[in-house]
């Protein structure tokens, strides 16, 4: 009895079976292939979404900034980041400087006596007020005063400070001012390495972006009253805030 049933199990398993109707192997692989392009792509359109976002929220920014510049400088040091992680060993600093187009007058330097005339003779040829520092390390010296005026809308005023150890002068450190009239886009590079670090700190009520490459390697960017401003050499953390913060 068992062994008719177990026979009638089989020859039913065999019916089925030889009715079932195989597509052909063509078919089949046309198939298999349709399926692994469908996931590349999507793999493909995941990789890349960051990007798009990135594009997507510079061309926002941009636009916002050429129409609203007030409060967009909040937004831009959000956006800082995300471009910092996208652009791997490179990160851009997008910011919108924006000044006031009033005369200022004759009076370049401003009503201020100051003491080392090569800052006086630097003031004398710009059209916007310099800013001094008040505060220098120990054992550095101004060693030079650099004036880029030829074109109006871009003035550009750098303090060089050197510590002198006798024929050694590798230890020195940059302060850069730059007005633009009328407003204008600055878009800065800067080569980052497994050392770097960056912050987004508050000076006196103004937002600056600290770069650090070592202990005493940093660089301090800020934007004030239509002025950049750039601190960047061979000075600690502490020194560089100090240095932007006592200056006026």
């Amino acid at each position: 009895m068992e062994k008719d049933i177990d026979s009638l199990i089989k020859k039913a398993l065999q019916v089925r079976y030889d009715s079932i109707i195989c597509p052909p192997k063509e078919e089949i692989w046309n198939r298999i292939i349709k399926k692994l392009r469908k996931k590349r792509r999507q793999e493909l359109l995941k990789r890349l979404r960051p990007a798009f976002v990135a594009c997507a929220l510079i061309a926002v920014v941009s636009w916002t900034m050429i129409h609203y510049p007030s409060p967009v400088m909040a937004l831009a040091s959000k956006i800082i980041k995300s471009i910092e992680v996208i652009t791997g060993n490179t990160f851009k600093i997008h910011t919108k400087v924006v000044s006031d187009d009033n005369e200022k007058g004759n009076d370049y330097s401003f009503g201020r006596n100051i003491d080392d005339p090569r800052i006086g003779e630097a003031q004398e040829k710009i059209h916007f007020m310099v800013l001094i520092p008040q505060f220098i390390p120990d054992g550095f010296k101004l060693d030079n005063v650099d004036v880029l005026n030829k074109d109006i809308h871009k003035e550009v005023v750098t303090f060089l400070y050197i510590k002198s150890k006798g024929e050694d002068r590798s230890e020195c450190f940059e302060i850069m001012q730059e007005n633009r009239p009328g407003g204008a886009d600055d878009m800065l590079n800067i080569q980052k390495n497994a050392d770097t670090k960056i912050e987004h700190i508050e000076m006196n009520g103004i937002q600056c972006t600290l770069v650090s490459y070592d202990k005493n390697q940093n660089k301090l960017l800020w934007n004030s009253d239509g002025v950049g401003y750039k601190i960047d050499g061979n000075v600690s953390k502490e020194e560089i805030i100090k240095i932007a913060e006592l200056m006026k």
